[in-house]
């Protein structure tokens, strides 16, 4: 800790992500830090500026259910994420990503959650959509979920939570495995009333049955057009007059 003040001391201006953060800092005697927020809220917006591929365009027209996606799955959060999907899956239809894709992750899901599964990649619109599909290739995760209601991102329990701000950026709620304290973000989407730490496949009940889309969009689109981080240092920098700028 002494290195990383000490380091800081020989910084113009300190922009911080949280309030927190720049509470630490100012109780270490630097008057020059202002937060400004997560410079992803602005990669949000480009990525709904973006256009969706046609292969998850498809999807979307199955509207006879909604759609649940999970995305970056690790195996702790099949445990717990297969008992919800056992029990929902006449009602809802799941578009489930692994955190890495091969063969052990594949068959992985598919030992634990035990339905009609197909790969998105084997998928050809030829019979009927199962009730999980699961998303092999890799690049179509931060499109795929577009399409869905709700939405659950992994990895809280293992190497850290994955993006949350790919759902939310299309609107969508997300969940995701306690603890995750470590993620900021996670908490700030938590206050905004668009996330929802869960501990068993009976919060996703709640999670489901509380949250939805039409109001998460709604407040993810206020956020998005009214805070744009990166003109916020940019603006400062400017008023500020740091040299090299």
């Amino acid at each position: 800790r002494k290195y990383v003040l000490e380091t800081l001391s020989y910084t113009t201006y300190i922009f911080t992500i949280s309030d927190h953060t720049a509470e630490i800092l100012k109780n270490h005697g630097f008057d020059n830090v202002e937060v400004c927020g997560d410079l992803r809220i602005d990669t949000m917006k480009e990525l709904t500026g973006s256009d969706i591929p046609d292969a998850i365009k498809k999807l979307s027209i199955h509207t006879d259910r909604p759609w649940f996606v999970a995305g970056s799955v690790w195996s702790s959060d099949l445990v717990i994420l297969s008992r919800f999907v056992k029990e929902k899956h006449d009602e809802i239809r799941f578009l489930i990503a692994p955190h890495v894709i091969n063969e052990k992750s594949i068959n992985e899901i598919k030992k634990y959650i035990e339905l009609d599964v197909a790969l998105f990649s084997e998928f050809k619109g030829d019979r009927q959509l199962p009730d999980v599909l699961i998303l092999d290739k890799y690049g179509l995760l931060k499109y795929a979920y577009s399409i869905g209601e709700w939405a659950f991102v992994g990895g809280a329990r293992n190497r850290g939570l994955h993006n949350i701000f790919e759902p939310l950026a299309w609107g969508v709620p997300v969940s995701f495995l306690k603890p995750h304290s470590r993620f900021q973000e996670a908490f700030f989407f938590e206050e905004m009333g668009v996330a929802m730490a869960i501990h068993s496949h009976t919060d996703l009940h709640y999670f489901i049955e509380n949250f939805n889309k039409d109001k998460t969009k709604e407040k993810i689109n206020y956020l998005m057009s009214t805070r744009s981080v990166s003109s916020k240092i940019l603006n400062t920098i400017k008023e500020k007059g740091v040299p090299g700028f």
